[in-house]
């Protein structure tokens, strides 16, 4: 509690400080009649601290005056001490036995910030415990009030939480943010650079792509020979192939009709998230023709797909090969004849499922799914083949990677990083009911659980200042940034005012990049603090920088600078505003 600001209360604290004092001199004066006399006892508490002068020292066994009370106790020492007659220090009350207490010695005890302690518990009518003592000791390191009320709720903190430090409990009350088991795990996470969201997102991917490994894997033996229904003139179909249908073996699966269910509607869940349902054709059957699922740009882009694929695939003729490309193009070919050219590609040449990402093959595949309850069991253990697959795979993980990270292009687009965000809470919520609806390892949930914590404790710092995890995807690699805007919240900038930002950047091959900027009438001041490997390399480029920026209407002074450590969460971020002044004022209200 700062004087100046409550100078009202000022005498009346003055001389709560001051009776303090006084008894210190009190103490100070009073002199033991005998020194025989026999020893006041004290109750022991666990982890109470005494303090006091020594006035007697033999051995093991010590007598002290305690402060404020001036009474006199003997106990026995733990160890040799650099202890001696005549010295105030501090113990912990380490045992008891038989009317002998033990202590064990507090080295610095009697610096005048232990005093400061000391005298701000007495002020609040606190027992000088070792909790009590360190929970002051830190309100005082964080520049905060000692006042009765603080400490009060501080100590209630610590029992609730009493594996976390007390460091921590304080600056999150310090800073208002909602103290709850999650939080103080992202707290912490932060604390020890540990909370970027790129590294859960890759993890979450990761256990995503191995959710179908977790159910009943379809059979292995299933020999399906292609049974597709493309007709030439009419009159040719698919036993043109000259493959024997008796290979087709669907005896002895291991796939009920309820496990390929299961399959097929987590899949569908799965593509709900990257697919916008409003735009979803319906009606679909195993007899709807692509064109009437795809644009003309898509189908344009499907046969561009397969059509190497297919000229080069033993299974088919020329004159086939020709037949399908044409009902491609055109978009007459059947979603249930797709399937099964999609399957023996893949199952019989082993070949990739489709020679580049993107929205296409989940639009088919989404179709594929619409139709699973109308084609034959046959056709439906050959989807779930296909979903199951290692190319499936890949698609999936790029696709949920490409929807999770932000590309460089997006970053200074109006609202993109907004829209970012809002639409990985609403995947997050998502997926956490979907591993409600289904059986899944707990390793899925976890990482759900954990990102959607990391999201909402960056709400909470958003409540302090602008601040922004950035999961940014380059052509070779990702890399993990932290954005800090230290600015007035929920106002907008202006020219005329100085902007602060902050923008840590962890680089694959440069390595940990600070940079600080600050900016006002356009003239921007960056320091780049960089390791030293590559401080030289950005040092030799900077001046393109500088050039780029002139040309946008900047005036940009910039300059590396060697730093081997990363920001300090606390130091550089939650105390930037805390006073710079070597003088601090503290006041101890015993009402309060």
């Amino acid at each position: 509690m700062e004087i100046n600001e409550y100078r009202p209360k000022q005498t009346r604290l003055q001389r709560a400080a001051s009776e303090y004092e006084a008894s210190q001199v009190k103490s100070q004066q009073i002199k033991p009649n005998n020194q025989d006399q026999k020893p006041v006892q004290v109750n022991k508490k666990e982890h109470s601290i005494i303090k006091g002068e020594i006035i007697d020292l033999r051995y093991q066994e010590v007598k002290i005056r305690l402060e404020p009370s001036g009474q006199v106790i003997t106990a026995k020492l733990s160890g040799e001490l650099p202890l001696s007659i005549g010295q105030t220090a501090e113990f912990i009350i380490s045992d008891e036995a038989d009317g002998l207490i033990t202590l064990r010695y507090i080295p610095s005890g009697n610096s005048p910030i232990s005093d400061l302690i000391h005298k701000a518990l007495y002020a609040s009518g606190l027992s000088v415990s070792e909790r009590n003592f360190t929970i002051v000791e830190q309100l005082l390191n964080y520049q905060m009030p000692v006042d009765k009320n603080t400490i009060l709720q501080l100590i209630k903190l610590t029992s609730a939480y009493p594996d976390v430090n007390p460091s921590t409990l304080v600056l999150m009350h310090k800073n208002n943010l909602p103290i709850n088991i999650s939080n103080i795990a992202q707290f912490e996470a932060y604390q020890k650079g540990m909370h970027q969201i790129l590294n859960q997102l890759k993890s979450l991917i990761k256990h995503i792509d191995t959710l179908a490994s977790d159910i009943t894997s379809v059979n292995p033996n299933l020999n399906i020979a292609m049974d597709v229904d493309i007709s030439l003139n009419n009159t040719q179909s698919a036993q043109s192939l000259n493959i024997n249908t008796n290979d087709i073996n669907t005896d002895d699966t291991n796939f009920s009709n309820t496990n390929l269910d299961h399959v097929i509607n987590l899949h569908k869940e799965l593509l709900s998230l990257f697919i916008n349902e409003e735009s979803k054709p319906e009606g679909l059957s195993a007899d709807t023709a692509l064109e009437h699922i795809l644009p003309e740009k898509g189908l344009i882009e499907l046969k561009d797909m397969f059509l190497i694929k297919i000229s080069e695939s033993s299974l088919y003729n020329h004159e086939l090969v020709e037949n399908i490309m044409t009902q491609l193009g055109e978009g007459s070919m059947t979603l249930e004849s797709l399937l099964n050219i999609v399957y023996d590609i893949y199952d019989h040449e082993s070949l990739p499922l489709f020679s580049e990402s993107g929205m296409l093959p989940f639009h088919i595949f989404e179709a594929f799914i619409d139709i699973s309850s109308q084609i034959s069991e046959t056709d439906r253990e050959k989807l779930v083949h296909l979903l199951k697959s290692d190319s499936y795979s890949e698609i999936l993980t790029e696709t949920l990677h490409q929807r999770w990270t932000l590309s460089p292009g997006d970053l200074p687009k109006d609202n993109k990083v907004k829209e970012f965000f809002k639409r990985l809470d609403r995947d997050m919520e998502s997926l956490n009911k979907l591993t409600d609806s289904f059986i899944m390892s707990s390793d899925v949930k976890s990482s759900i659980n954990k990102l959607q914590d990391n999201l909402q404790f960056m709400k909470e710092l958003n409540e302090l200042f602008l601040y922004l995890q950035l999961p940014i995807r380059f052509k070779e690699q990702d890399i993990h940034g932290d954005l800090y805007v230290f600015t007035r919240k929920n106002q907008k900038y202006t020219d005329t005012e100085k902007l602060n930002v902050l923008l840590h950047l962890e680089m694959t091959n440069l390595g940990s990049m600070d940079i600080h900027m600050s900016m006002i009438n356009r003239q921007l001041n960056a320091v780049f603090y960089l390791e030293k490997s590559s401080e030289q390399l950005i040092a030799k480029y900077l001046h393109e920088l500088i050039d780029t920026l002139k040309d946008k209407g900047y005036q940009l002074q910039a300059k590396t600078q060697i730093s081997d450590s990363k920001p300090d969460f606390i130091a550089d971020i939650l105390q930037d505003d805390a006073p710079s002044s070597n003088t601090h004022r503290y006041s101890f209200d015993i009402r309060a």
